[in-house]
């Protein structure tokens, strides 16, 4: 039984979705193979940000120096002695296809698709990535700037990435939070994947989207606490289509967008717009916003494209 869900893949700045899908080992592999490596009598571990031997020594792979300021928290800035590459001088000599240990962790996915083409126990993994979505990531990009969504896909291909047929449950309460429609059909093609493989996967969902999408749904009722606790409806999504269960009528409703608005339950005196300027925060890019007050404000767009930020 395994649970897949959007809690955070890594905390420490040297987790990445390579280290957690366990291909960075293969990639380690690789570097120390190569003749340069072998004359200087370089190992798998010279090529670890996690070990002494081939990281830096000041920032301790991590590529960062975190600094503390009395009244503003914490802040990051590139260490001074790596310049961000986070390995020794003498590692970065070693080079694949022109590409040291660093500059391919710098690589988008997407692009180290084509860089390994020819390696195929990395190259698997990595097309793997970039078929769910996320072939914009950094190789070695920060597991605690992703976003729940992409933190959940990364756990996915781990689970894709292992041996055909599993007879697994896989549990997972609510994938969709947080994710747009386009992510959450993503996310549905690698679940179907999984269950092409022989696995089972139970999912609790809110999402009429992903609620008509599944083979067999239950419903439980009718209402909240005491009043709930019974099944209100069992069957498959098309028989579901047909039934007065809440969920039933909610898929058969034309759509969400047409459900009464919301009104507030007082009337309130207009105050000024909210201005916010050059909000740099992640991967937000200087961006000059003017928010309404007294009014319901959506923010949408694709996981990882700056929502939460």
């Amino acid at each position: 039984m395994i649970q897949l869900n959007q809690n955070p893949i890594g905390r420490t700045p040297r987790s990445n979705p390579l280290t957690y899908i366990k291909v960075f080992d293969k990639i380690r592999d690789l570097y120390a193979s190569l003749l340069e490596s072998k004359e200087k009598s370089f190992t798998k571990s010279h090529f670890s940000f996690n070990v002494e031997g081939g990281r830096c020594s000041k920032c301790h792979g991590a590529g960062k120096i975190e600094i503390g300021l009395s009244y503003l928290g914490k802040i990051e800035t590139d260490c001074d002695l790596c310049l961000g590459k986070r390995f020794n001088p003498e590692i970065l000599e070693v080079k694949f296809k022109g590409l040291n240990i660093s500059e391919v962790l710098n690589l988008e996915v997407s692009q180290s698709c084509e860089f390994f083409s020819d390696i195929p126990e990395i190259h698997h993994y990595l097309a793997m990535l970039n078929d769910l979505g996320l072939g914009y990531l950094q190789l070695g990009q920060s597991s605690s700037t992703l976003s729940g969504g992409e933190a959940q896909r990364v756990k996915l291909v781990a689970e894709l990435a292992k041996a055909k047929g599993g007879e697994n449950l896989y549990l997972l309460d609510e994938p969709s939070n947080g994710l747009h429609y386009e992510d959450i059909q993503i996310l549905l093609i690698g679940l179907e994947k999984l269950v092409s493989q022989g696995n089972t996967i139970i999912i609790v969902e809110h999402d009429p989207y992903v609620i008509e999408l599944s083979d067999w749904v239950v419903e439980l009722g009718p209402y909240s606490g005491d009043r709930g606790g019974e099944i209100t409806f069992m069957g498959s999504s098309e028989e579901l289509l047909s039934s007065n269960c809440l969920m039933g009528r909610e898929i058969s409703r034309s759509k969400l967008l047409q459900a009464k608005p919301f009104i507030p339950s007082v009337s309130v005196s207009k105050v000024m717009d909210m201005e916010l300027s050059g909000v740099s925060t992640n991967n937000l890019k200087k961006l000059d916003i003017i928010l309404p007050t007294n009014k319901v404000i959506g923010v949408t767009g694709i996981s990882g494209s700056g929502k939460t930020s």
